[in-house]
């Protein structure tokens, strides 16, 4: 009996050595990847692009430098307000609370001005302003994923302008591209790790300018403008792969 008991104690002292031999032997898991923590104050440089919609007003002032539709140093003005949409791409440097960045926009806009010439009151002047681009530079602050910034640079806006007068068979047109100015405001805020959401005002001044009108019968005559812009857009952006990398929560 004491020979069986001793057996099978030493049954078990050898299988208990070699399962820890065993064990020994067995790679160690390595411990699960925890993500860093999420840097404070550098969530928003990197590139974007995304999309916007929203409203326009202009504000035409039309004159004739000639004195044939109107008295030299007479005007009238069009106010008017239409809808736009378009695009925006840009790219950030953000440094701790401070954001440096820049910015190219595209709005398409159905703006159209158009009033009643004093001298002949059956001619109609008008302006159909089909787009408006901007290049503009960015500088703001940020509170963790809040930004409030603002923008100016050059913007160029495209125009269709003529003078029509069935009575006198009159009919001028003339399409041209303007260069002005454009500053604005903006409040965007980031409600997931690579969208965003801004409102955004801007004001355009495009100055005075004689356009060139081509009217068959009476070959090229100029028309006097000057021309203000103003729009409020809200849209959404889509941040690209932030460079350098790092974690938004």
């Amino acid at each position: 009996m004491k020979l069986r008991l001793l057996s099978l104690l030493a049954a078990a002292v050898s299988l208990g050595a070699v399962h820890s031999v065993s064990a020994a032997d067995l790679p160690v898991k390595a411990p699960a990847y925890k993500a860093p923590p999420r840097v404070v104050g550098d969530m928003w440089s990197g590139g974007y692009y995304g999309g916007h919609i929203g409203g326009g007003w202009t504000d035409n002032e039309f004159f004739d430098p000639r004195g044939v539709l109107a008295p030299v140093g007479t005007s009238r003005n069009s106010n008017t307000a239409g809808i736009l949409g378009g695009a925006q791409v840009g790219f950030n440097w953000q440094f701790r609370t401070l954001l440096l960045g820049i910015q190219g926009d595209f709005s398409l806009t159905d703006l159209e001005s158009k009033v009643a010439a004093p001298l002949l009151a059956s001619a109609t002047i008008g302006n159909d302003t089909n787009w408006v681009t901007t290049l503009t530079g960015r500088a703001g602050f940020t509170w963790d994923r809040a930004l409030i910034y603002a923008k100016g640079g050059g913007a160029w806006v495209r125009n269709k302008y003529f003078v029509i007068d069935p009575a006198v068979g009159i009919n001028s047109r003339a399409t041209a591209i303007r260069t002005g100015w454009v500053a604005g405001a903006g409040v965007e805020y980031s409600f997931a790790p690579d969208w965003s959401a801004f409102v955004e005002y801007d004001y355009i001044g495009l100055g005075s300018s004689n356009i060139p009108m081509f009217d068959p019968a009476r070959g090229v005559t100029p028309l006097g403008v000057k021309q203000d812009i103003q729009m409020v857009k809200v849209g959404l952006n889509y941040r690209l792969l932030p460079w350098p990398p790092r974690p938004w929560w």
